[in-house]
């Protein structure tokens, strides 16, 4: 059965990136995926969003997804701006970054499972980067912790694509505090 989810966050954040790692980290397992990258205005901090189906048979679809089964939050204030539920499936589940404050985060009134953790925190401590933190590789971890969708050790076989030496040493540790830290809320 197709799962689609929807990766939200800034530039600068590894939305995109996210979602091309998790795209290996399935087809590693012999499955199928496919992603959408979506921006808007080109420069870091503005929103973006990459849509993202896993599949056990061959996908054909290349258009955007506009029903989602899971949304990926890696950034708290784009609930100001934008409505990160919108075309969220009434079971469907959401991983948010809360930033450290999970009380903040409004739910939409059906869901199937809301998960959250700060992966800004996380992102500061593990992988020490100056500016916007990084917080796509802490999300993976809990994305693969809620869902089960895809496996953690696939995902971090996936980062050697991406980095190398000690920056892989920290983001496999954002991944590993992701996966830990993560709390199902509901």
């Amino acid at each position: 059965m197709q799962k689609k989810i929807r990766i939200l966050g800034r530039g600068g954040q590894g939305g995109i990136s996210l979602s091309r790692m998790l795209v290996e980290a399935v087809l590693m397992e012999g499955k199928e995926a496919s992603a959408i990258p979506a921006f808007s205005f080109v420069r870091r901090g503005a929103p973006t969003m990459a849509s993202l189906r896993i599949d056990d048979k061959p996908i054909r679809e290349k258009t955007q997804v506009y029903d989602y089964d899971c949304v990926i939050v890696l950034d708290p204030t784009l609930y100001q701006s934008i409505d990160v539920y919108e075309g969220l499936k009434d079971d469907g589940v959401i991983i948010a970054n809360d930033g450290g404050n999970p009380d903040s985060i409004d739910l939409p009134e059906n869901y199937g499972a809301f998960a959250s953790l700060d992966a800004t925190s996380v992102a500061r401590d593990k992988i020490r980067v100056s500016g916007m933190p990084t917080t796509n590789t802490t999300m993976a971890g809990a994305f693969s912790k809620v869902t089960n969708w895809i496996g953690k050790d696939s995902i971090k076989k996936a980062f050697e694509n991406h980095y190398s030496g000690e920056m892989l040493k920290r983001n496999t540790e954002a991944l590993e505090e992701g996966y830990r830290s993560v709390e199902i809320r509901n």
